[in-house]
């Protein structure tokens, strides 16, 4: 054994296998760059990073400042999101790559249209938000007919939402921006007016299981009627979300990345394991969940008062009585208030049918004729700075380079709550959810099921690359924030040896700062008592980092979506960990072939 790990052949495989989980982003844009991962060489030589923002930055003079407070002078407000998940006025990033929730970036912006964007979007209150959709071609098909933001068109309709954390801009007017990747979201029309980039309506879209759990939660208290309860549970779907983003997305500056860059991941916010602050915290998070549903359940079993004829209110005037409520919730149901017509999604153009079937986006145009979604998404860890637990070869952490809502009139007859569509198409994976109903829920051991079976492939894959390793000393990068996910009460006991277990605990021991030029404190994410299926949605996006760059990643899906457009559109979080795990199975599938070949 040791003969065949010394082998030319094993050493070009580790190298190789590393270089797709470390290797730059390698796409580039032609409205923005990612900017490239530091090489771990590069900063040993003392090369420094394209972080370190050496270039003098733009508006200290007086007489530029001016100029820009004079131009940017009538910007007041910021796009916000309401309690149905609904954003209105979205300044949307159209680009060629797919960016999943989790991931964080820094981005080298040079496009005029698009650094007037993003200046316009950091004139006015935080937070920040902007929408992140794929563009085949990018930059060169905006306005184009055949990629505008509508059904039948080449353009993909599901996006994510993002965060401007920081912005710098550079004396050749270039600006470097520190975002931030919130949540799935879906693009129900585009209102670009006299912009000259893509502004539109959007619809946050939380994971079915997340919504499920809430309408099982409200059924079984009696709180609302049937006919009621998707509307409110999806409603208390995003607040839960909302509620819990300041701690899941930890705030990061351009100059915590001056000495070679930032994490690739989200950082969590530090919460010392055990103490106080975290209990103080996990309490304060579920107070304010319990009072965002409680506000809406009232809105909607009550009514509000408005100016009109009662409800929701508005000049225009709302339903009355106990259906007041839903106008606030309801608000996109309406083909003609919201031009969803496009979406051909029954005869109101009921948006609800969108969000649990997000199969109807990824089907193509009309005609039949599979859509050109090309995504590209690249970039990983660099070689870590991290903890080594004894015998892993696993290295912990790395980082990377450089209005008020719209109202309608909610409908006037009851109906029964529809079932959501458990087909192979809006899933994404197998159909053997297709027994369970709405009332009856999908039992959350099915994402719980797919989440240790997502983390026993990966402690697999890294056994195999350790077995393969010429150089045992030689540590594979791996995520810190992503190993922070770590299940810690699993639906069943984690195998013998398990890798990833002896990380976490040399990490919490060591009450490490991870990261190789950003420091943050290792978080434990079951330590802040961050809900299961939060955890689990996080976890199904950010495991693709493992897989970036490689060729298993590339790999074309049904309709020839790309991988990563593939994940952001799959609708489950438990379909979505299992299709990151397939791909890890098959790399794991290359790595015996190779063994056995010695």
């Amino acid at each position: 054994m040791a003969a065949r790990h010394s082998t030319s052949r094993g050493a070009a495989l580790l190298l190789s296998l590393l270089a797709s989980l470390s290797s730059g982003r390698g796409f580039v844009a032609p409205a923005s760059t990612r900017l490239p991962w530091p090489s771990t060489r590069a900063m040993a030589r003392g090369a420094g990073s394209q972080l370190a923002m050496k270039d003098k930055p733009v508006g200290t003079t007086p007489e530029v400042q001016s100029l820009k407070n004079m131009f940017y002078a009538d910007v007041s407000s910021s796009a916000s999101v309401d309690d149905m998940g609904v954003v209105h006025d979205l300044p949307l990033w159209r680009v060629q790559w797919t960016e999943l929730p989790g991931f964080q970036n820094v981005l080298n912006v040079h496009q005029p249209h698009y650094t007037h964007m993003f200046e316009k979007i950091v004139r006015g209150p935080e937070p920040w938000y902007f929408g992140h959709v794929y563009l085949p071609g990018g930059t060169s098909n905006l306005g184009k007919q055949d990629f505008k933001l509508s059904r039948g068109s080449k353009a993909s309709l599901v996006g994510t939402l993002m965060q401007v954390r920081d912005l710098r801009t550079l004396e050749d007017g270039r600006q470097q921006i520190v975002v931030q990747a919130l949540q799935r979201m879906v693009v129900v029309n585009e209102t670009t007016g006299e912009n000259p980039y893509s502004v539109g309506t959007v619809q946050l879209l939380p994971d079915m299981e997340q919504t499920m759990a809430h309408e099982r939660r409200l059924l079984a208290e009696g709180l609302v009627k049937p006919a009621e309860v998707r509307t409110l549970a999806r409603a208390c779907t995003i607040g839960e979300s909302l509620s819990w983003a300041e701690l899941s997305c930890r705030k990061v500056a351009i100059a915590d990345g001056s000495g070679g860059g930032i994490s690739q991941l989200i950082p969590f916010d530090a919460v010392e394991e055990g103490s106080q602050e975290a209990a103080d915290r996990a309490v304060e998070m579920a107070i304010r969940c319990e009072e965002r549903s409680a506000w809406l359940v009232n809105d909607l079993t009550e009514g509000t008062t408005g100016n009109g004829g009662g409800g929701a209110g508005g000049d225009g005037g709302g339903a009355s009585g106990d259906k007041g409520g839903a106008c606030v919730v309801d608000m996109l149901f309406g083909e003609d208030a919201m031009g969803l017509n496009h979406f051909e999604t029954g005869s109101k153009g009921n948006l609800e049918d969108l969000m649990l079937a997000d199969g109807l986006l990824r089907s193509g145009p009309a005609n039949g004729q599979s859509r050109n979604a090309m995504g590209s998404g690249s970039g990983s860890e660099g070689v870590a700075d991290g903890i080594e637990a004894g015998g892993s070869g696993v290295g912990a952490g790395g980082d990377i380079g450089a209005s008020g809502p719209k109202e309608v009139d909610a409908p006037t007859a009851e109906a029964e709550p529809r079932l959501p569509d458990w087909t192979e198409a809006n899933v994404g994976v197998g159909v053997d959810e297709a027994k369970y109903s709405v009332t009856g829920g999908r039992p959350m051991n099915s994402v719980e099921q797919a989440e240790y079976d997502l983390w026993t492939t990966l402690d697999t894959m890294i056994r195999l690359l350790n077995e393969l390793n010429p150089a045992p000393q030689q540590r594979i990068p791996m995520p810190s924030q992503f190993i922070g996910l770590l299940p810690q009460a699993p639906i069943k006991p984690w195998p013998l040896g398990f890798v990833f277990a002896m990380v976490v605990e040399k990490l919490i021991e060591a009450k490490a700062q991870v990261g190789t030029a950003s420091k943050s404190p290792f978080v434990l994410t079951d330590s802040v008592a961050w809900p299961i299926l939060l955890r689990a949605e996080r976890l199904s996006h950010v495991a693709s980092s493992l897989l970036e760059g490689g060729a298993v990643e590339q790999e074309l899906g049904p309709n020839g979506v790309p991988f990563r457009q593939q994940l952001l559109e799959t609708a489950g979080t438990a379909a979505r960990l299992r299709l990151v795990r397939e791909k890890v199975e098959a790399v794991n599938g290359l790595l015996r072939s190779h063994l056995e070949k010695g």
